[in-house]
């Protein structure tokens, strides 16, 4: 086939290969590559363009005899010849290029000079070239034929190591004198055949749609995972905890890229010496399976008990449990898997309850008001690890809060002045429980005097902050450090009700003002200033972010479209310095990937200072070892800085926080008497016991051993022996 000269480092490549070949087999069965370089490739497919453009661009020598016959007759000629008659070039005719590789000379001759005095036309020109390249191709397709002919088998009645192809035989019109010349030692012997060569049963293709199912099918039927756990015996333990997997779905790439490598560790620590059992499971409880039930059921799910729907969310893990252990089966992970380890399975729900006992019994649990992650759309409190940031864009205002009437008195530079504070902040909607502003306590602040009024920043983002504010010719009055201006009073920007200046280290320069919005009720830090200076925790928003009624301005409005109306009362009040929108790292909801809120609710918290809880995490930490090395300080920060665990959730499908309340006193019992009571009955009947049996009636329920401290209780506080419980 003519190839240009850029082609030259895959032809040599190819007579390596072809060298390597004869050597191994010891007899030449293909001539080395001739190739016809030319200096630009440009004919050298068979439509005339490069053989890279087109798959079946080429000749193989593969293709059988109709197939290479069809390929010769599309072939593209010399354009400029578009009749019988019509004189052609041949050295521009892609045809007469392969004549040059598979005719004779003379052919060649004799092709050549009919082309130029239209002597035989471009059929007669093809079909010398299809008989040429037929004759020459024949000895490398019986070949081809014997040699992909499993050993031993049968081809055209030649079996394998018995007698050699026929095509190789001496005398044969495909062969070589080399060849003869190394199979003249015995015209009887066949060397070849005296070769030790490898033979296998391994077919030709693997085949593997079809055979790995009989792989899988013949590991379950010999009981594989239980041969190598007999095997193993004696041997030291590997033990893979696995992370499980949500029972709500399909699997997809993540899980099953998951699963592979974790089932290429067990297996090679199992080749490796080791007894590497491997016991899959599955999480079967909280919000993504309630969330796709709740998607199921639609409207309906309103009108159904708490009960029924942890029915249908059980029926939806047990579901999806029997799918997702048959697509990990099809990919090969060996496991226990009959006896998988499931979440919602009543021994494992009672072992949740035990050890949140042991967390009541020893007073690390605590009900409390305190801002957490809320998803609107979920309707329930979120943990930290169930909140994803993605970008989201926001309102960025600029709000002044002018000061209380001689509240800078005790500042000279600043007396009969109008002053205030300057704010930034993403939430407007957030301003409707503002009960103070934050400054940090060692930054410097700076007065500075804009037409009527003076304004109050942090000295260090003065400049950016008043050009952004369209401000530049404002006048430094004076300067004071942060703590100078505590216990000051501001005036709200819209409500009737004043602002304390309040000290917070949280404070920082990185953006803003250097003054920061306080609502106790939205935001952690918040919350923690507030109890320092004993601010109200007003918390307007109900659990599906909408205001509740009697809130000025927005009442029934959802938190985001309150936005706008906010904006609209500041700019109507003057307090409104600059509005512009700003993409930032926001908090979703990692299931329904909608915003979430910060809102202060009555959540149940275990508390990582109780019982030294923290320091003896920070401890164990450092007693694993962790690849990569660096995972091991990212997860030491973490638990450093983290809040209290919020454990509580507004859902129905999960374990319940058993805890009970007096209906009269509404003092709760926490005790880890009644958890491992409770415990007992979910190991023999699942958690749906609690929320089965009513509250009162304890001999009729069952829950016998709260008897005693309900009568306790009661006595103590003179109220009637009636206890409620508390939902998950």
């Amino acid at each position: 086939m003519p190839v240009g000269i850029d082609q030259v480092p895959h032809i040599e490549f190819t007579r390596e290969v072809v060298r390597r070949f004869h050597h191994l087999y010891g007899v030449e069965l293909f001539p080395e590559p001739q190739p016809l370089l030319t200096e630009v490739p440009k004919l050298p497919g068979l439509d005339g363009r490069k053989m890279s453009k087109s798959y079946d661009n080429v000749i193989y020598l593969s293709d059988s005899a109709a197939e290479l016959t069809q390929k010769v007759k599309v072939m593209v000629t010399d354009p400029a010849r578009k009749r019988r008659s019509d004189p052609g070039n041949p050295e521009i005719c892609p045809v007469f290029a392969y004549h040059r590789v598979y005719s004779s000379e003379a052919q060649r001759q004799e092709v050549a000079h009919g082309c130029r005095t239209a002597g035989i036309g471009c059929l007669d020109c093809k079909g010398v070239l299809i008989n040429n390249m037929l004759e020459q191709l024949q000895p490398l397709h019986e070949r081809r034929a014997y040699y992909a002919a499993p050993p031993g088998r049968s081809h055209g009645g030649v079996r394998r190591r018995q007698r050699a192809c026929p095509a190789d035989r001496p005398g044969n019109h495909g062969g070589s004198s080399r060849d003869d010349a190394r199979l003249s030692g015995d015209p009887r012997m066949d060397y070849k055949a005296t070769l030790n060569l490898p033979q296998t049963a391994f077919p030709m293709k693997a085949n593997l749609p079809q055979r790995e199912p009989e792989f899988l099918r013949l590991w379950e039927e010999m009981g594989l995972y239980q041969a190598l756990r007999r095997q193993a015996q004696g041997r030291p333990k590997y033990i893979l905890h696995d992370g499980p997997p949500y029972a709500n779905g399909h699997i997809h790439m993540g899980t099953a890229l998951n699963k592979i490598l974790k089932d290429l560790v067990v297996k090679t620590k199992q080749m490796e010496g080791f007894d590497a059992v491997y016991v899959p499971g599955w999480d079967c409880h909280g919000l993504p399976i309630e969330h796709q039930v709740d998607l199921e059921l639609g409207p309906k799910r309103h009108q159904l008990s708490k009960t029924a729907i942890r029915q249908h969310c059980r029926a939806y893990a047990e579901r999806f449990i029997a799918i997702q252990r048959e697509e990990f089966k099809r990919l090969g992970v060996i496991g226990d898997w009959e006896h998988p380890y499931l979440t919602m399975s009543y021994d494992y729900e009672a072992v949740i309850v035990r050890e949140l006992g042991k967390f009541l019994g020893n007073g690390g649990v605590y009900r409390g008001l305190k801002p957490v992650y809320w998803c609107i759309s979920c309707v329930t409190a979120l943990a930290e690890a169930e909140v994803e940031y993605e970008a989201h864009c926001s309102p960025s205002i600029y709000v002044a809060f002018p000061l209380q009437e001689g509240a800078a008195g005790k500042f000279p530079a600043l007396q009969d002045k109008r002053v205030a504070v300057l704010v930034w902040t993403t939430t407007p909607w957030t301003l409707l429980a503002n009960q103070a502003v934050a400054l940090h306590p060692d930054f410097d602040y700076l007065a500075a005097e804009v037409g009527d009024w003076v304004y109050l920043v942090a000295a260090e983002l003065a400049p950016q902050v008043f050009a952004k504010l369209g401000m530049s010719h404002y006048r430094p009055l004076c300067t004071c450090k942060g703590k100078e201006l505590e216990g000051l009073k501001a005036e709200h920007p819209f409500l009737a009700r004043p602002s304390l200046l309040v000290l917070g280290t949280h404070v920082t320069l990185e953006y803003g003002t250097g003054a920061v919005h306080t609502a106790p009720a939205h935001g952690q830090e918040d919350f923690e200033v507030g109890e320092r200076y004993g601010l109200p925790v007003e918390n307007p928003v109900d659990d599906h972010g909408r205001f509740v009624p009697g809130t000025p301005l927005v009442a029934g409005l959802d938190v985001f479209s309150a936005n706008a109306v906010i904006l609209d009362e500041l700019r109507r009040r003057g307090r409104l310095l600059l509005a512009e929108d700003y993409t930032h790292s926001y908090p979703h909801c990692w299931r329904c990937k909608n915003p979430v809120i910060f809102r202060a609710t009555a959540q149940w918290f275990i508390s990582l200072e109780a019982n030294n809880l923290r320091q003896r995490a920070l401890e164990a930490i450092r007693q694993v070892e962790w690849i990569p090395a660096r995972g091991e300080n990212r997860i030491y920060d973490m638990i450093r800085h983290r809040p209290d665990w919020c454990i509580s959730r507004q859902r129905a499908w999960g374990v319940p926080i058993t805890v009970v309340q007096c209906t009269a006193c509404e003092t709760f019992l926490l005790s880890q008497e009644v958890a491992e009571h409770v415990a007992a009955l979910v190991e023999r009947e699942g958690a749906d016991v609690w929320f089965e049996r009513p509250g009162s009636g304890a001999g009729a329920t069952g829950l016998s051993l709260l008897s005693l401290r309900r009568q306790r209780l009661s006595k103590r506080r003179g109220h009637p022996r009636r206890m409620v419980r508390l939902g998950s």
